[in-house]
């Protein structure tokens, strides 16, 4: 019964109306809120633009040919001759990260959530004589292998390259950089220490919990694909660059974030010699570079 007694004692036939347009108001809502209308869609799942300028900060001068990495396998884009860039067709928490060999850029990277102009980034000439862990390709795969059959390598090792060159440049990291580590860490594919090929451990990455020099001590991954995966998320820690999820590097959070932006300053760090990350240039990049 919708209808009850006033305070006279007289029907108020008002009411019935009124609670059927409250219900039917709260029907529609929720029906409307069911169906995404009123509201929009979820925060983050909106497509956006972006854009903005990578300019000379000494010279104010627009810098082309700089590559600004997506995080969130949205890929790059590249800057014009003015040092101008647009991308479109991002969602949700993107970090960008401007790389071009030679240069450093302030800031290292900026992050954006929905439509945004005016993001830009200044650079200077990197003057610090050290070789840079980001930036992009310089030698086609093709080269690397030839030097690594050069040296001697295993056919694996050789065969392993192309993922390097596909991996890389997803994460902002020079292939040849992460190739020369993997070399001087797996000689060049003959392995001969506590890991062997089936560990498809490419940079001799050792466990969360290592505690000794053991095989058990040594990462394990599936493949080579998660390996070198793995490899090049450990470069990016020290290197200071964002990595997307899934982490496949069981020692990625133990990585103090751009603590070595340079491969000469891996020494202590990566492996307790000093003298390790001179010995990848000396020893293996450069040779790379100059066959």
């Amino acid at each position: 019964m919708f209808w009850r007694h006033g305070a006279t004692g007289n029907r108020d036939r008002s009411r019935p109306w009124r609670s059927r347009l409250l219900r039917t108001g709260l029907t529609v809502g929720v029906v409307l809120l069911a169906a995404g209308c009123g509201g929009g869609a979820p925060p983050g799942t909106e497509p956006y633009d972006v854009s903005g300028r990578v300019q000379n900060l000494a010279t104010g001068e627009g810098i082309g040919g700089v590559t600004l990495l997506f995080s969130g396998g949205f890929g790059t884009a590249t800057t014009d001759a003015g040092g101008n860039w647009m991308k479109t067709g991002l969602q949700g928490r993107v970090t960008i990260t401007p790389l071009l060999n030679g240069y450093r850029f302030e800031p290292a990277s900026r992050t954006v959530t929905g439509r945004a102009t005016g993001v830009n980034f200044g650079a200077t000439q990197d003057t610090s004589g050290k070789t840079q862990i980001a930036g992009t390709a310089i030698l086609p795969v093709s080269q690397a292998q030839a030097w690594a059959q050069r040296r001697g390598a295993e056919p694996i090792f050789v065969n392993v390259a192309p993922l390097y060159w596909e991996l890389a440049p997803q994460l902002g990291i020079r292939p040849e950089v992460a190739y020369a580590q993997s070399a001087k860490e797996t000689g060049f594919g003959h392995f001969g220490g506590a890991v062997s090929p089936d560990f498809h451990n490419w940079c001799g990455l050792k466990t969360r919990d290592a505690t000794g020099d053991s095989p058990e001590d040594h990462a394990r991954f599936p493949d080579d694909r998660t390996g070198v995966l793995a490899h090049l998320q450990h470069l990016a820690a020290y290197a200071g660059l964002p990595v997307s999820p899934p982490i496949v590097d069981p020692r990625y959070d133990l990585v103090s974030k751009g603590s070595a932006r340079y491969v000469e300053d891996l020494g202590g760090r990566w492996a307790p010699n000093p003298d390790y990350g001179n010995s990848i240039v000396r020893d293996y990049l450069n040779d790379m570079l100059g066959s």
